[in-house]
């Protein structure tokens, strides 16, 4: 084969992959629920965090959300929701009540985490806490033993088989969904380990789950070559991701043209124009351990930057934002 025909063939296959992506590149949404998946290809990039405040507004402004936090090994979705709820869910190990837990094999043991608005432990997305939008229910499994305790707890995965695991994840995954239709929950997030090429054998059975995920955000940090090396990945071992995944966020940017253009560009050849959102580096983003949209103004920094990015995509609604954060999601000016 001569080189052209080997540069025509490369360029007309690239075409074709970028054809199928942008014709099967479905809405958000499945019927009435939305299930989606948070991936990332190294550690530290902010996946828990974006994970966690995605949870908090889906609940602010639609009701009822389940998250569930798969890093197994680190846990932070995991303490960043429940740094958020009354003590006794922080702090004793032993606590498995019917007041913070549904109970029931078919449901896993979901913590049901509430934020009543005359309680103390009422949880806000607004400009002024005494003007904000109320977080509603949330339906939590989380990751570590060291966190919580009950009888089946996704720790438990790291002393199982991979074959056990996969089955178990399986057993989760439908239980899960079953659940979230029986009571009228309209968004499901996952928060996957990170994708790295050095994972130990039990994220191997973890990631036997993501076959079950319709749709995907990746994240990187703004970094080039932590894009490259999650592409990379995603394309090496996770092909199927590739048609199913709906946005790059790429956190903690910074206004460096040169980065962001290289950045957007990359992915714009590989994926398609439309999927690269920059969410800035933010203060309010690196000093808590609550998901930090409750703290401050939603419409500044990279507060604003994520609900543009959730409005782009689809997850989020532009009418919903005007009416209840009262101000333009569209109109938020973006690296």
């Amino acid at each position: 084969m001569s080189l052209f025909s080997k540069l025509f063939g490369r360029k007309k296959e690239v075409e074709e992959e970028k054809k199928e992506i942008e014709t099967t590149r479905p809405l958000v949404s499945e019927g009435e629920l939305t299930i989606l998946g948070f991936l990332s290809g190294k550690g530290g990039c902010g996946k828990s965090t974006i994970a966690a405040n995605t949870t908090v507004l889906l609940s602010a402004l639609y009701g009822k959300v389940i998250g569930i936090d798969m890093d197994i090994t680190n846990a932070t979705y995991t303490n960043m929701m429940f740094a958020a709820t009354p003590d006794v869910l922080r702090y004793d190990d032993k606590i498995s009540t019917l007041d913070y837990m549904v109970e029931g094999a078919e449901e896993y043991n979901l913590y049901k985490l509430e934020f009543p608005a005359d309680s103390r432990y009422n949880i806000q997305v607004a400009k002024k806490r005494d003007q904000g939008v109320s977080v509603k229910e949330i339906y939590f499994l989380p990751a570590k033993k060291a966190t919580v305790s009950y009888e089946r707890n996704l720790s438990a995965l790291a002393y199982m088989k991979e074959d056990e695991i996969k089955s178990s994840l399986q057993e989760i995954y439908v239980n899960v969904v079953n659940f979230a239709k029986r009571r009228g929950v309209k968004y499901i997030i996952f928060d996957f380990p990170p994708l790295r090429p050095d994972q130990r054998k039990v994220y191997e059975g973890v990631f036997t789950l993501l076959e079950q995920i319709p749709k995907f955000i990746l994240i990187s940090n703004f970094d080039f070559a932590s894009v490259h090396g999650l592409i990379a990945i995603v394309s090496q071992r996770y092909s199927y991701i590739k048609s199913r995944t709906v946005a790059f966020f790429i956190n903690m940017a910074v206004k460096h043209q040169e980065t962001v253009t290289r950045i957007r560009q990359y992915i714009d050849k590989l994926y398609g124009e439309g999927y690269t959102y920059f969410i800035r580096k933010d203060p309010r983003w690196s000093v808590t351990i609550v998901p930090p949209i409750i703290l401050g103004d939603p419409s500044e920094g990279a507060h604003a930057d994520l609900i543009y990015a959730l409005t782009k995509v689809g997850i989020l609604n532009r009418e919903v934002i005007q009416k209840f954060l009262e101000f333009d999601p569209l109109q938020v000016e973006i690296l």
